[in-house]
């Protein structure tokens, strides 16, 4: 099976959790990576997920999605 998660969601556990939506949809996020370095699935990656990552102006943030897309 193949994923897409747009740059958003890859960075979603990084978002405040004080919101019961992004709490859960961080968890959610976290579930399907963990998932797929089990090897459950691979995870689709394009060129705008680059291009988004090197625009991003936090390098915990921008390390974080290069590890995803890797």
């Amino acid at each position: 099976m193949r994923i897409y998660l747009d740059t958003c969601a890859i960075q979603r556990p990084f978002d405040d959790d004080g919101q019961p939506r992004i709490r859960l949809e961080a968890e959610a996020v976290v579930s399907i990576l963990t998932l797929r370095e089990a090897r459950d699935f691979e995870l689709v990656v394009s060129a705008a997920h680059e291009i988004e990552t090197e625009r991003n102006p936090y390098p915990d943030r921008r390390a974080h999605a290069d590890a995803v897309l890797r």
